[in-house]
């Protein structure tokens, strides 16, 4: 559960400097043999499996710390666009289900 505390915190739980953080990190890339990658990367791969996966701009945003909602939607677009597809493909869907309900008819409908 997300709690808001330090993500990369020190042994007692107070502030680590960020050069600490990296010097760290890059010790553990050469250790474990994965390929190179940054911590950037790392943040980018996070939200993108976030929205892929269907969370919301609104979730992803606030554990980016973007400012913003509106600078999470235009750096990942790209993203949400299958989310649109997706939510076009439901919506289909439930128009074309059997269970129809007795809902509003179509502007036209007898």
């Amino acid at each position: 559960m997300y709690t808001g505390s330090l993500v990369f915190p020190s042994e007692t739980g107070t502030y680590l400097p960020g050069a600490n953080i990296l010097k760290s990190f890059e010790r553990l890339l050469q250790n474990s043999k994965l390929p190179e990658t940054t911590l950037h990367s790392l943040r980018h791969t996070s939200a993108s499996l976030l929205i892929k996966s269907g969370a919301s701009a609104k979730v992803v945003q606030e554990r980016l710390g973007h400012s913003k909602v509106d600078t999470t939607l235009s750096i990942y677009t790209h993203l949400f666009t299958s989310q649109q597809d997706a939510a076009a493909d439901v919506f289909e869907q439930q128009l074309h289900s059997k269970g129809k309900t007795n809902g509003p008819k179509a502007a036209g409908a007898g």
